[in-house]
């Protein structure tokens, strides 16, 4: 009996030797060096365009870039020992449709959201080996607000932070090669309510021989997408005929020849606009500019109306700057986006001016007075602002 007990004792012994060397083994960790580093994060517009950060508008969306690296030549960075943690500031929150479990590098990453702290996070959780000299930039889709009863504008900032793990049992220690690359931020202002599309501040077109060049000048280019040439015969029906992308510049041009325009395009004087688009399909227009629409060298029919402004008035007199006028006329008044307001035939006889009431329907504000010939030989228009 005694030498079973004491055979008992020893089974028991050597069971708890390798239950505590089995435990031994479980928490041994294989120490990797890598480098775990985020170069930078910026925001963007949705197509992935530069936006100015000091101008993001409340209730619009963006995009988040950050920049993840391992740049380490040779060793991953292993699973489970590293986190990236994004945090999106006061004013930024993510995009209610943004899946992020389809958000970039979720073959390395766990993304998941957190809005339980002071400022909401974006946190990966590395749960795959991250290969040595990665570099990839990871995009989420935000939404830049201004909470309630606040200043017209807020300022706060996206931080990223690319950090150690390292669990208790998990096989592998990370230590990091140089634990001063692993994080990066950038400040950024929310604006209320959504600015112009663009400030344009030069508007002209000069036409030689058969071929008419616009060029224009503008400030501020926020959110913006393109411009959109247009062109009328009448003042009123245009058609676009030239696209132009926004490239963050202040001068802009485009030319087209006049022989290639549709037929019902063609007449003896052209109107052109400049119609601006921005990136949320908003847009306005610029104010209409007549010119000579034949390839010969004849004059253009130029009209001035005075005075102008016209102020607490409902009349204004048109005036031919280099003739008389003879014969019957239609005049078409309309505002600067093409709207008709009336339109009315005259009869003249060798006048170089006559005084045209346009009613009490106008509002103050900016129009234009289309006179065009009735047998379509010559046309002018006068731009005046009512106050």
């Amino acid at each position: 009996m005694r030498s079973l007990t004491k055979l008992a004792a020893k089974a028991l012994t050597l069971f708890f030797f390798l239950l505590i060397a089995g435990r031994s083994n479980t928490y041994a960790q294989i120490n990797v060096v890598a480098d775990p580093a985020l170069s930078y994060v910026d925001i963007t517009d949705l197509a992935g365009s530069p936006v100015d950060a000091n101008n993001l508008v409340d209730g619009s969306f963006y995009l988040v870039q950050l920049s993840i690296q391992n740049l380490h030549p040779v060793n991953a960075i292993p699973p489970n020992t590293a986190y990236i943690r994004l945090g999106l500031g006061l004013n930024m929150v993510i995009d209610p449709t943004f899946n992020l479990a389809t958000a970039p590098y979720n073959e390395y990453f766990t993304w998941s959201y957190d809005n339980s702290q002071s400022q909401p996070f974006i946190i990966g959780i590395l749960h795959d080996f991250l290969p040595a000299f990665f570099d990839g930039v990871a995009v989420f889709r935000v939404k830049a607000f201004i909470p309630v009863a606040t200043p017209t504008q807020v300022t706060s900032t996206v931080s990223g932070q690319f950090l150690n793990a390292n669990p208790p049992g998990n096989p592998y220690r990370l230590i990091d090669q140089n634990p001063n690359n692993n994080s990066t931020l950038i400040d950024y202002t929310v604006i209320v309510g959504s600015p112009t599309p663009v400030t344009l501040t030069k508007f002209k077109a000069l036409k030689k021989d058969c071929i008419i060049r616009t060029d224009w000048s503008v400030e501020n280019e926020i959110n913006f997408d393109h411009y959109e040439l247009q062109v009328s015969k009448d003042g009123i029906n245009f058609v676009s005929i030239a696209n132009v992308t926004a490239q963050n510049k202040t001068n802009y041009s485009s030319s087209f020849d006049i022989n290639n325009l549709a037929v019902q395009l063609q007449g003896n004087t052209l109107y052109l606009r400049l119609k601006m688009v921005d990136k949320d399909a908003s847009f306005k227009y610029s104010d209409i500019i007549p010119v000579n629409g034949k390839c010969n060298t004849s004059p253009p029919f130029v009209i001035y109306g005075y005075p102008n402004p016209v102020i607490d008035a409902n009349h204004i007199t048109i005036a031919n700057k280099e003739g008389l006028f003879n014969g019957k006329y239609n005049v078409t008044v309309m505002d600067m986006s093409g709207r008709v307001y009336s339109t009315k035939d005259v009869d003249l006889h060798n006048v170089q001016s006559f005084r045209f009431d346009f009613g009490t329907m106008l509002s103050n504000g900016k129009y234009l007075i289309r006179l065009q010939q009735s047998n379509g030989s010559q046309s002018g228009i006068v731009q005046f602002e009512k106050l």
